[in-house]
């Protein structure tokens, strides 16, 4: 039995040998069947159904069905601001960990509605997201703005739709190229429209919306610098730390002590 199967998503893509690191907040349970799963912090647990498993980002992991036995599974992922901020409050858990699930029905009702808002995205898919995970269980001076939802909006709707964009996804690979495309609009459309509608440029947009991420990951007990700046789409810390120097002056560990 080969898994992940053909057809899995190229970014959440993995061979058991090496694992994964994912940039989201993911969960996992299971309908049927049994598997294994292994992450950092965790060790190694049996999945069977009526459970499920929820990893924070920037934690290696691996899983996968029992060949014997198969597994229907269902899985979600989100991210953004809000969610790291829910995290550092202790709104639910900042390590990996086995969850029972108390209502599949309810479970599978809120995934099934999450999966119609999938397409449309925004902040009604991340609302149901969120409503999926509760059924299982900026520092003040700062100078990163809030953009997330319905929070500043620019009067141009294009302009809007790509920094909604932006800051859902900025763990992954974007640059003005990649939301070019996406939106249906040449390059140099889409730099005139943030010219005449934004206060930055696409390419700032992405950088602050990386910052703003990999700032609130900082704040979490054990996360390191290296961690934090891979799972906010920096690559890893090197680009993180410079960034910061650049737009703060000091590098991210000083994020820490405030």
């Amino acid at each position: 039995m080969v898994y992940p199967a053909a057809g899995h998503p190229e970014d959440f893509q993995f061979r058991w040998e090496s694992g994964r690191t994912l940039g989201d907040y993911a969960l996992l349970w299971l309908e049927a069947g049994a598997g294994v799963v292994e992450a950092a912090g965790l060790g190694r647990e049996e999945l069977r159904p009526g459970m499920s498993l929820f990893l924070p980002p920037g934690v290696w992991h691996r899983y996968g069905p029992h060949p014997n036995s198969g597994w229907v599974e269902c899985w979600v992922c989100m991210n953004g601001s809000y969610m790291h901020r829910l995290l550092r409050n202790g709104v639910f858990p900042a390590r990996p960990c086995l969850l029972a699930i108390p209502d599949v029905g309810a479970l599978g009702e809120a995934f099934s509605r999450l999966c119609r808002l999938g397409e449309q995205g925004g902040w009604r898919a991340a609302a149901q997201a969120l409503a999926l995970l509760a059924l299982l269980t900026d520092e003040p001076g700062s100078r990163i703005p809030e953009r997330e939802g319905a929070n500043a909006r620019s009067p141009d709707p294009l302009v809007s739709a790509v920094v909604d964009y932006i800051w859902s996804n900025c763990h992954r690979s974007l640059d003005v190229g990649v939301l070019a495309k996406r939106f249906g609009v040449s390059r140099r459309a889409l730099e005139r429209h943030f010219a005449a509608a934004w206060d930055r440029s696409v390419a700032k947009e992405i950088t602050w919306a990386r910052m703003s991420r990999g700032r609130d990951l900082l704040a979490q007990p054990g996360m390191t610098v290296k961690e934090a700046g891979y799972a906010a789409g920096f690559g890893g810390s090197k680009r993180f730390i410079e960034a910061h120097r650049r737009l703060f002056g000091t590098t991210p560990g000083s994020v820490r002590r405030l």
